[in-house]
């Protein structure tokens, strides 16, 4: 389902399957979701090469390999055609100074799944397809036969994201932490900080739906953003802000504890400067801090930690319970502009 411009439905086209190069992996995709960059695409919020085959957040099964070319995954796992995988939104070359630096997420050759243009070299580099052709350098990891789909299909982006973000916080144990905006990263947030131990979470949202998401995943404290701004006081170690809101920045900012870590991960998009005085950084030790895409051992540790609490929290409520299939893509777009659910799967 191609992406060709704004205001315009996707059209249905049809390609011929790839030949693999080394260390190329062809896919049959299962499932994938519209993430919120996606509908950020869809509507002009943020402009996309096209044509393009959007969807980053992808599980499939491995359906060829190249010949003579072993290949594994994240974890050494020798890979083989029929295995589930997911891999990294994106694809690297591991050699560039920002590959060198730890940073592959910025990697001066960078590829990323959902996000390129269909041409006559590359057509299969989107989740809303039959296929997915992966690239050299991409991430893979296979996945566990023990968990659902439709509970796995947002590891490479929503939860992986998640986990950048809560790395670059110094660990959240006896910690309390505010997530501002319960989407899918937001939502994600809070089994971790569970599992690590912080004192306490709030989470802050103005849809209904997603307050009572953040509550069935065990948030302590859930506001509306009018009732928490009407709050003169509270402080919290860690801030994790994750709906890119103007005025949820500027309150959240005030409200930073000494010694505490604000993390940016909302804010994608051009807006206005924020006033951060430099005194008060200093004498309150505050950090802050960004983060964008993220590392493969990101994307490890939300598999590994999906994997071991999978029957614990209410990971299945991610996404809607309504799903659609390949060819009502177009539907599955506006069913999620609609009712601003946090995910909505097209399954294959």
């Amino acid at each position: 389902m191609v992406f060709t411009e704004v205001g315009k439905p996707l059209l249905s086209k049809s390609y011929p399957l790839p030949e693999l190069s080394e260390g190329e992996v062809l896919v049959r995709n299962m499932c994938a979701t519209i993430c919120g960059s996606d509908l950020h695409t869809i509507t002009g919020k943020r402009q996309e090469k096209t044509p393009t085959i959007l969807g980053h957040e992808i599980v499939g099964r491995i359906v060829k390999l190249p010949e003579g070319n072993e290949i594994s995954d994240h974890f050494g796992n020798k890979l083989k055609i029929g295995d589930k995988i997911t891999w990294s939104v994106m694809a690297f070359c591991g050699r560039c100074e920002n590959c060198k630096k730890g940073i592959p997420q910025k990697c001066d050759f960078l590829k990323k799944y959902g996000h390129e243009r269909v041409d006559s070299q590359r057509v299969f580099s989107g989740g809303f397809a039959e296929y997915t052709h992966l690239w050299k350098g991409t991430a893979i990891f296979k996945l566990s036969e023990d968990v659902a789909v439709t509970e796995q299909v947002w590891l490479n982006c929503a939860f992986a994201t998640t986990m950048a973000a809560i790395s670059r916080t110094n660990g959240l144990t006896n910690k309390k932490i505010l997530v501002v905006g319960a989407g899918a990263l937001g939502v994600l947030a809070i089994p971790v900080s569970r599992e690590q131990g912080s004192d306490s979470v709030t989470v802050v949202d103005p849809n209904k739906d997603r307050r009572e998401l953040a509550k069935s995943f065990g948030a302590d404290y859930i506001f509306s953003p009018e009732e928490f701004f009407a709050q003169e006081s509270g402080d919290y170690d860690v801030i994790l802000e994750m709906s890119g809101n103007y005025n949820a920045l500027i309150d959240g900012i005030n409200r930073l504890s000494i010694g505490g870590v604000f993390v940016f991960v909302g804010s994608v998009f051009p807006m206005r400067d924020i006033g951060i005085n430099p005194e008060q950084v200093v004498r309150r030790l505050h950090t802050f801090t960004g983060i964008h895409n993220y590392t493969p051992n990101d994307l490890a540790q939300a598999v590994l930690f999906l994997e071991k609490y999978c029957t614990k929290y209410p990971f299945d409520l991610i996404s809607s319970p309504k799903s659609f299939g390949l060819d009502k893509c177009n539907e599955a777009f506006q069913f999620a502009l609609e009712t601003n659910a946090c995910r909505v799967r097209i399954e294959m």
